[in-house]
């Protein structure tokens, strides 16, 4: 995941990427908190720009196990939701990527369950521990 680190610095700011990025073996997690439409605009844009950089990476994409959370309200959300997403027969909405027309679904919400376990040295002695 340091190739990917590497191809997207000179596209995104690395305080972006260290404070918006997450990677665990080879799951990826991009979490933002948007204030404005700007703010949304622009991490979609980011989105894009890692999704892409994962394909020129040769690494593989699987919608069916990619989502979007997404939660929003007020006219600017609506309309972004609009004018960069689809719905299907079934009413599920997807976040419709320009340069690749990936189609990720988009939720209200999702559960992770997720497991650390850091390694400490203690005198001499690795503890490990999970939570």
């Amino acid at each position: 995941m340091a190739l990917l680190i590497d191809d997207l610095q000179p596209c995104i700011p690395r305080e972006w990427l260290l404070t918006h990025l997450t990677i665990f073996a080879d799951d990826i997690h991009v979490h933002c908190v948007f204030q404005d439409l700007s703010e949304l605009t622009r991490a979609v844009k980011y989105f894009e720009v890692i999704i892409a950089a994962i394909e020129r990476l040769r690494l593989q994409i699987s919608p069916s196990k990619s989502c979007v959370i997404t939660r929003g309200k007020g006219p600017g959300y609506e309309k972004w939701k609009k004018t960069n997403t689809s719905v299907d027969a079934s009413k599920l909405h997807y976040l419709v990527l320009g340069h690749s027309n990936n189609k990720i679904p988009l939720k209200k919400n999702c559960c992770t369950l997720a497991f650390c376990y850091p390694m400490i040295t203690l005198n001499d002695k690795q503890l490990r521990f999970g939570f």
